[in-house]
């Protein structure tokens, strides 16, 4: 099947430029790919666009309940990156920029014309190798920046609150951090 599957990387599927045949395409998927998003409603638009190019869609997305303590660590990280955004008006390069929920999701997909045909939560977390040098790492460095920053537009008292999170991130003593479980649906 090699040969019949395509990969679009990099590709903005809301430019004119970008068209496909009414059902070109069995499955179009949005892999670990909604929270780069700098919306929700992007992500809607974007379910909408590919809704006549594509019989069926498929999702998947970090869900971001902790099912257990060793994946608090991922999820705090996600938080503080979210937190960070909303309130410094240039932070620095972040892979988080919305937060989707599975019922968010759904919403959403449903919004664009598909009805969800399978669904469920994968629980195949990780020991965080790279995670735990990426994304927590990531999260208390942008809170350190944004603490050190000049940025006049973000208060006091919200430098304090971002501190205070990087600093519980740092105390939290969990052996071999999990990453989150992942979410995913098949819409039709």
């Amino acid at each position: 099947m090699g040969e019949r599957i395509q990969f679009q990387l990099s590709t903005d599927l809301l430019s004119s430029e970008w068209d496909h045949p009414e059902n070109a395409f069995d499955l179009v998927v949005f892999s670990h790919s909604s929270w780069y998003m700098s919306t929700p409603e992007a992500v809607q638009e974007m379910f909408g666009r590919v809704r006549p190019w594509a019989k069926r869609l498929g999702y998947a997305e970090w869900d971001p309940t902790p099912r257990g303590l060793r994946q608090t660590p991922h999820v705090m990280a996600v938080l503080l990156q979210l937190h960070i955004q909303t309130v410094w008006q240039q932070p620095p390069p972040s892979n988080i920029h919305s937060l989707i929920l599975p019922e968010h999701a759904r919403a959403l997909a449903q919004k664009a014309g598909w009805a969800i045909a399978d669904e469920g939560t994968i629980n195949a977390s990780n020991e965080l190798e790279d995670g735990k040098e990426w994304e927590i790492y990531w999260a208390q460095e942008m809170a350190e920046r944004l603490v050190r920053s000049e940025d006049g537009l973000v208060s006091g008292y919200a430098r304090e609150v971002i501190s205070s999170e990087a600093q519980l991130m740092k105390h939290m003593d969990v052996e071999a951090p999990l990453s989150l479980s992942a979410y995913a649906f098949v819409a039709e």
